[in-house]
C-alpha cells in the first residue's frame, strides 16, 4: 500500500502499524484529551511552565547520589568568552575549543581570570574545561 499524496481530511478507521519518520510541522490545533498509554522514547526539548497534576511518587534517583546528572557540567561550544583586549582596546572573543588545546596552564591561568566587566568569562562558559563544576554532595536521603 503506497500513501496518499494528498493528506486525507478525516482520520484513518485502521492506525498505522508504524509510527511516521517524518515529524508534522504543523502540529494539531488541538490537544488530545487523553495522555498516550505508550510512553515517548524521546524526552521533550521543551520543559512545560506548568507542574504536573500527577508529580512522582517515588524519587527518580537511588539515593544517596554520589556523582552530578551528566550534562549539567560541560562546556558550551556554542559560546564565546572574553579573553583579552587588543592594543586599540578592541575586545577578543575565544571559544572552549580554542581554550581546550591550549596547556594546562594557560587554562588555568584563563579560567581564574576576573575582569571588570560585564562580558562572559572562560570559566563561564567552559564549565568542563575550567573545572568549575563540583560534585553535588550527596542527598541524606530519598528526595520527593
Amino acid at each position: 500500500v503506497k500513501p496518499s499524496q494528498v493528506p486525507s481530511v478525516k482520520p484513518s478507521q485502521v492506525p498505522s502499524q508504524k509510527p511516521t519518520q517524518v515529524l508534522s510541522q504543523k502540529p494539531s490545533q488541538v490537544p488530545s484529551q487523553k495522555p498516550s498509554q505508550v510512553t515517548s522514547q524521546t524526552p521533550t526539548l521543551v520543559f512545560s511552565q506548568i507542574p504536573s497534576e500527577n508529580p512522582s511518587v517515588s524519587p527518580t534517583t537511588q539515593s544517596p547520589t554520589d556523582a552530578p546528572t551528566p550534562g549539567l557540567c560541560e562546556d558550551d561550544d556554542n559560546a564565546d568568552f572574553y579573553w583579552r583586549d587588543k592594543s586599540n582596546g578592541e575586545p577578543i572573543f575565544k571559544d572552549c575549543e580554542w581554550l581546550r588545546e591550549k596547556g594546562s596552564t594557560t587554562v588555568n591561568t584563563i579560567c581564574a581570570m576576573v575582569a571588570p566587566t560585564d562580558k562572559v568569562l572562560a570559566k563561564d562558559t567552559c564549565l568542563d574545561t575550567c573545572g568549575v563544576c563540583s560534585p553535588a554532595p550527596p542527598s541524606v536521603s530519598p528526595t520527593t
